[in-house]
């Protein structure tokens, strides 16, 4: 491999522009025999000569055009991606994505992702909606930066959580239950209740079966579903006492569903961010991360955000 220098390039090209070793000292505010030793140091490099000298003119040679016409090309490049690079860092443009499970994508993400791009309407935040295995998987192959999960991922040494806040979840039931009228349920008092439960391999449902587990008591669902839309239909129509997390209950339709508080021991999951160990984010990635750690830190804040109407799948 060759070994030369920018410097030796750029002053290569500003001889061959002004066709003058003085111009290109001037130009390149240096003395000229400055400008002299680096062409020579970099035709010794070559192995050919660059410029034909006379006392009147320094005209490139055929080997000095090609290269020349090479190094402009891979100049301009260079410039191009600094200045990329600098528009990123300042925030004016960058693109990135975030996996997310189905319950934050619905939710959470969206708002944030508008209010984000409020500030900085030259970033373009993908959203990469998966359930916990995809959103792991998408972070892992860098398809995206970095992620929303509901827990720390289990057995994933390459990866990192970084907690938001705690979503509880709370029950629900159809105005006509039985159970309607309670200010607050136990899970101990559910167990006997026929359940509406997520699917396994939810985040959800992996609460709900740690909440239980917890107590000493194991569930047989009624109905599961992987549809917070179906489990809430089943609900309405009397079949039994789902759980649904705060994020989604916020902006539950009550006309027809009513929300009970859990008590005791919380049915709760920790919201967070997976990141990538060993890779660093972008800077666009980088300050919409911390974006969100400021969000979430204010107590509360994550209630606020509204259920998506079509109903999401669970996550």
């Amino acid at each position: 491999m060759i070994n030369y220098t920018l410097t030796q390039v750029t002053t290569f090209l500003a001889v061959a522009e002004t066709r003058s070793f003085r111009l290109a000292a001037e130009q390149l505010r240096v003395s000229g025999p400055a400008v002299s030793q680096r062409v020579r140091d970099l035709e010794d490099r070559l192995g050919v000569r660059l410029f034909h000298r006379t006392t009147r003119s320094v005209v490139p040679t055929p080997e000095g055009e090609r290269l020349a016409a090479a190094a402009q090309q891979a100049l301009d490049d260079l410039h191009r991606a600094a200045g990329a690079l600098r528009e990123e860092a300042a925030l004016r443009r960058g693109r990135f994505a975030v996996a997310a499970l189905p319950s934050m994508a619905a939710t959470i993400l969206p708002p944030a992702i508008a209010d984000f791009r409020a500030r900085h309407p030259g970033v373009r935040i993908e959203m990469i909606d998966a359930a916990e295995g995809g959103s792991l998987d998408a972070i892992a192959r860098n398809d995206a930066a970095f992620g929303l999960v509901a827990r720390a991922p289990p057995g994933r040494r390459d990866l990192l959580f970084q907690p938001l806040f705690r979503d509880d979840s709370v029950a629900v039931v159809s105005i006509g239950h039985r159970l309607a009228g309670r200010r607050s349920l136990r899970l101990e008092e559910l167990v006997v209740e026929p359940l509406l439960v997520p699917a396994i391999g939810t985040s959800v449902r992996a609460m709900v079966d740690d909440a239980f587990g917890q107590h000493g008591l194991t569930i047989e669902p009624a109905y599961e579903a992987l549809n917070l839309a179906t489990l809430l239909a089943l609900a309405e129509a009397g079949l039994g006492v789902t759980f649904v997390p705060r994020i989604f209950a916020v902006r539950l339709d009550l006309s027809r569903l009513k929300m009970v508080p859990l008590v005791g021991r919380p049915m709760a999951r920790d919201i967070g961010i997976v990141l990538p160990r060993g890779r660093s984010l972008s800077p666009a990635a980088a300050a919409f991360r911390d974006f969100l750690c400021e969000r979430f830190s204010k107590p509360g804040r994550h209630r606020q955000m509204p259920i998506a109407a079509a109903g999401p799948t669970i996550g």
